[in-house]
């Protein structure tokens, strides 16, 4: 899914970059460093960015020497759950009435165990073809007894 964004006037702003100590030098070099390892942010090709502004806390997008775009949606953005909830029934579209989707959880409910492998592939396989991936630690499949927004729901 894309947003798309609009330019509200064709004038770019011009901001003083801030000065950063060498103590939050080296700690956004090694925050860029560990999330461009492990695959959450990219180098960005935007023509805007914004200066770092650091918090006490160890997350964060932060942005020295290039622009970084996120690869996966970082919590504590406005609106990021309303955006991946959206996604999610645009990617499923057509199979709601076999899942339930509640923001990042997906139950996949069924009569038989033939039915759940069916829906279970089918459920894999729409979000892999938009480069959406499962965590399998966070997966669990064919279960007869689940908590679901604090309620218990058995087979």
């Amino acid at each position: 899914m894309k947003l798309s964004l609009f330019r509200v006037s064709s004038l770019l702003l011009e901001c003083p970059t801030s000065c950063l100590n060498l103590p939050e030098l080296d700690e956004l070099g090694k925050q860029l460093a560990k999330m461009l390892d492990s695959g959450i942010s990219v180098p960005g090709k935007s023509p805007y960015g914004t200066s770092v502004l650091f918090q006490k806390k160890d997350d964060g997008s932060l942005q020295r020497y290039w622009v970084f775009e996120f690869k996966v949606m970082p919590f504590g953005l406005t609106n990021a759950l309303v955006t991946f909830y959206t996604m999610m029934n645009h990617v499923l579209q057509g199979f709601l009435d076999d899942f339930v989707v509640f923001l990042n959880d997906i139950v996949i409910y069924n009569d038989t165990r033939e039915e759940h492998a069916q829906h279970v592939r089918k459920d894999l396989i729409r979000p892999w073809e938009n480069e959406l991936y499962a965590k399998p630690s966070k997966c669990s499949v064919a279960q007869t007894l689940i908590s679901f927004l604090d309620h218990i729901i058995e087979q």
